[in-house]
C-alpha cells in the first residue's frame, strides 16, 4: 500500500449524475478535486449505431453479481454500468423534473422514523434550473399540463415533432388529451458544449451517441470540468474509506487490472458511486463512520 503524493481538497467517488453535479460548483470555486471512476471512457463512432451498441451488449454493462437478492423466484443478481459518465452515456436524455407532490412525505412510509425528505420543490427549483442549464435541456415550458412551476424557460427550444409523432399528438389531442414534447438533454443547435448536432437517428435510448449529440456527462459536463481543473482518473476502483476519529479522511483504491493499492487523502470525500456503489462503501465503513455526506442522486 502506498500513498498518493498530493492531498486534495475534495475526492469525488464516481462520475455519474450525483458525482458530476456535486463536482461542478467545487471545481468552479477553485477547489482541488480528484474524481475516481472505475470504468473507462466510452469510445464514440459508427459502431455505436450497431445492435452491439446497446448498453447490455457492451463491455460497460457489468453483469457480475454485485449483490444477490433472495426472492420467491430464488436468488437474483444485480448489474451495474461502469464507464465515465455512468448510465447517463446510455440514457435517452429525457429530463423531467419531479413534481411538487413528490417531495411531500408519505406518513405510511416515514412512520415514526423522522426520515422525511427535508426539502420542498420550491427550495430545489433553482437547482433544477441550474442543472437544465448545465445540460442544455431542450423543452417547451407550459406544454406539459403536470409541469411544476418554473423560474424560466428551457435553455434550448423544443424541436419540431417528426411526421409520425405529429400524427400521434394530433390523434391524442382529438381525444381530449394534452400531449406534450418531452424535455431532452440533446443538442438540437443551441447547446453550449462542443458536441455534434442530433441526427434524429433511431439509436438514442440505451445507446452511446455516436456523434456526441446527447448532452450526457461524458460529453457535456466532465470535459468542461477537466478544462476548469478537475483531475479525473478512469479505470480506478475505490475499495474502501479511510476513517480517522469517526470522519472520512480519504479512500483506498487501485487501478483496474492491477493488484497495487494506494491511498488518497482529502479534506472532504463525496460519495457519488450510484445506488449500489455508495451504500456498499458506506456499509463497509459503517462501524467507524459517524457522519458521511453522501450524494447518490440518480436524476435531477
Amino acid at each position: 500500500m502506498r500513498r498518493d503524493d498530493r492531498h486534495r481538497d475534495v475526492i469525488v467517488v464516481g462520475s455519474g449524475f450525483g458525482a458530476a453535479m456535486a463536482a461542478w460548483p467545487l471545481v468552479h470555486a477553485g477547489a482541488d478535486v480528484l474524481m475516481l471512476e472505475r470504468g473507462p471512457w466510452v469510445e464514440r463512432g459508427p459502431h455505436n449505431w450497431s445492435p452491439e451498441g446497446t448498453i447490455t451488449r457492451t463491455p460497460f454493462y457489468d453483469t457480475r453479481d454485485h449483490y444477490l437478492a433472495h426472492t420467491d423466484r430464488g436468488e437474483e443478481g444485480t448489474s451495474a454500468c461502469s464507464c465515465v459518465g455512468g448510465p447517463s452515456v446510455f440514457y435517452g436524455a429525457v429530463s423531467l423534473r419531479f413534481r411538487q407532490e413528490d417531495f411531500h412525505p408519505h406518513p405510511e412510509i416515514v412512520t415514526d422514523s423522522g426520515a422525511a425528505w427535508p426539502f420542498t420543490y420550491r427550495e430545489l427549483e433553482p437547482w433544477y434550473a441550474e442543472a437544465e442549464r448545465i445540460l442544455s435541456v431542450a423543452g417547451a415550458a407550459g406544454e406539459d399540463p403536470t409541469e411544476p412551476p418554473r423560474s424560466g424557460d428551457y435553455p434550448q427550444a423544443a424541436p419540431e415533432l417528426s411526421e409520425v409523432s405529429s400524427r400521434i399528438a394530433a390523434g391524442a389531442a382529438s381525444l381530449g388529451l394534452r400531449p406534450f414534447r418531452l424535455p431532452l438533454a440533446i443538442n438540437f443547435g443551441g447547446a453550449a458544449h462542443g458536441g455534434g448536432l442530433c441526427r434524429r437517428c433511431d439509436t438514442c435510448d440505451t445507446f452511446a451517441c455516436a456523434v456526441r449529440a446527447k448532452n450526457e456527462l461524458a460529453t457535456a459536463v466532465l470535459p468542461r470540468l477537466q478544462e476548469a481543473g478537475l483531475e479525473l482518473r478512469s479505470e480506478t476502483v475505490v475499495t474502501g474509506l479511510l476513517v480517522d476519529g469517526g470522519r472520512v479522511r480519504g479512500v483506498t483504491c487501485r487501478e483496474m487490472g492491477s493488484d497495487v493499492s494506494y491511498e488518497v487523502t482529502a479534506d472532504h470525500v463525496v460519495l457519488g458511486a450510484g445506488a449500489l456503489g455508495t451504500p456498499h462503501l458506506l456499509l463497509a465503513a459503517s462501524r467507524a463512520v459517524s457522519t458521511i455526506l453522501s450524494f447518490s442522486l440518480m436524476t435531477l
